[in-house]
């Protein structure tokens, strides 16, 4: 779980970054007309990198309703920006890409997969009864 916790903190970094690198490039692309128009390209490099810093934060503390309330925050922010790339799509089909929606589509089933899973490794709970069942047995 904590190297997906890392891959999570990296992804919104760098998703943060370019928003703050390309920030007008992307404003001004039919791709994401629908995604800015309901936030501005600073607000989502915002959000992006809040995540990717409570995603390093996670790692250092890590305690499960975070990680879990983090990746629910992670689903609704992909999924946004999918929808708005979806409506870019439908309205400009030869100008806007199908890439982007597909991406964050990606990203938030992944996300909500490894929200649903155990955090605790199986193989350490069987060490653990093992363990208990060798002492119990001496």
């Amino acid at each position: 779980m904590r190297a997906y916790v890392g891959i999570f903190a990296f992804r919104h970094l760098g998703f943060a970054f370019a928003f703050a690198e390309d920030e007008y490039r992307l404003g001004s692309s039919p791709s994401f007309r629908y995604v800015f128009e309901v936030a501005a390209v600073h607000t989502w490099a915002g959000i992006f990198a809040g995540l990717g810093i409570l995603g390093i934060g996670a790692l250092v503390w890590p305690r499960e309703i975070g990680i879990r309330s983090l990746l629910a925050v992670s689903v609704g922010t992909s999924l946004a920006f999918a929808g708005g790339s979806i409506l870019a799509i439908a309205n400009q089909p030869p100008l806007a890409t199908s890439l982007v929606p597909i991406a964050f589509a990606v990203f938030a089933a992944k996300d909500l997969i490894v929200s649903g899973m155990a955090f605790t490794n199986p193989v350490e709970e069987m060490i653990r009864e093992t363990e208990y069942h060798d002492r119990a047995c001496s």
